[in-house]
């Protein structure tokens, strides 16, 4: 900034605390930047977003918000608002987290201020305006999986009760272990997500064909190769829609197995994704639960039995032991949402 644009927004900053003043209880987060991209005002709403997601007041924009915008946004920010081509105004995506919290996705937008005693040819500060488009954004997207979760289980016997009980069933082994330093990876973020994605770990099976899906014998082993595809077309499926990887992990890897004798790639114990190895205890726990044409039902013991028999070769022996504690848990949810 010049002498003389240091001067014009020393004689702006009392129309420019006007209308920060207007603008305290907006119900959008809103900044005013000097033309250093310095804070010269945040509204209660950005000062309370900002507290949240434990970005720095005390440094300029672009720094505090470094780790949320990538370089290129960065330097796209600098170039737009010091280009009389593009308005000096700027739009861009930031995406705000914490392990706390869960993802917020805003639309950002820069606009200029002129001061007339510059005669309007260069910015002495920006005005920023942050909208939040995750609900929405969120809601489109789960629109269009649950549309294909319907028309797959329109061609197969399961229910939409199953697909219920599996999103509770890892949604609340997720939670169980939260802050657990065997799995560094579970926050906020991870453990909403697997409550709605679990239930997609069979959505693949809508590229089946009908007469495999619902044979009432054992399947022959031709049968078997089609049938285990639907682990790639779920993960191609889901990978191509859903921008939260771990929606292509559980389709993919729900098969896998601890001990490296699972589908589609025989992967072992950590190889296999974590979202995968819980929807795996939560999807087998519900499917023996359930009678099936080449089985009874088994009780709630009788499957918790087979679990543990189980730990450390088809399952997650850590996933085990947290199973275990949720034992009784599992049973609540199955007997609430029992088919009918």
């Amino acid at each position: 900034m010049t002498g003389g644009d240091a001067n014009a927004l020393g004689d702006f900053l009392p129309c420019l605390r006007r209308f920060a003043a207007s603008n305290e209880e907006a119900p959008l987060a809103i900044a005013i930047l000097d033309a250093h991209f310095r804070f010269v005002h945040r509204n209660r709403m950005l000062r309370e977003m900002m507290d949240l997601y434990e970005y720095p007041a005390d440094r300029p924009f672009l720094e505090a918000f470094s780790r949320s915008m990538p370089s290129s946004e960065i330097s796209g920010f600098r170039t737009a608002l010091s280009d009389a081509s593009t308005g000096h105004s700027w739009k861009g995506e930031i995406d705000h987290w914490t392990p706390e919290t869960l993802r917020v996705s805003t639309v950002v937008r820069a606009l200029p201020f002129f001061a007339p005693a510059t005669g309007g040819k260069n910015p002495v500060a920006f005005f920023l305006y942050f909208d939040d488009v995750t609900k929405q954004r969120k809601l489109d997207l789960r629109r269009i999986l649950q549309a294909l979760l319907k028309a797959s289980l329109l061609k197969d016997k399961e229910t939409g009760l199953h697909v219920e009980r599996v999103n509770s069933y890892a949604g609340r082994m997720a939670q169980a272990i939260w802050r657990d330093a065997r799995f560094p990876r579970v926050d906020a973020e991870f453990i909403e997500e697997i409550g709605f994605l679990a239930s997609m770990h069979d959505v693949g099976k809508i590229g089946v064909r009908d007469d495999i899906l619902n044979k009432e014998g054992p399947l022959i082993e031709g049968e078997w190769d089609e049938m285990r595809q639907h682990t790639i077309n779920g993960g191609i499926l889901l990978h191509s829609i859903y921008p939260n990887p771990m929606a292509r992990e559980i389709a993919l890897s729900h098969h896998e197995r601890w001990n490296g004798k699972g589908y589609p790639y025989n992967l072992l114990d950590r190889m296999i994704p974590l979202a995968a190895r819980i929807v795996t205890i939560a999807d087998v726990y519900d499917a023996l639960r359930m009678r099936r044409s080449y089985k009874p039902p088994f009780s709630h013991v009788e499957a918790c039995a087979s679990i543990r028999r189980e730990s450390g070769l088809l399952f997650d022996p850590d996933l085990v032991e947290v199973f275990i504690g949720l034992e009784d848990e599992f049973e609540r949810i199955y007997d609430t949402h029992a088919d009918r």
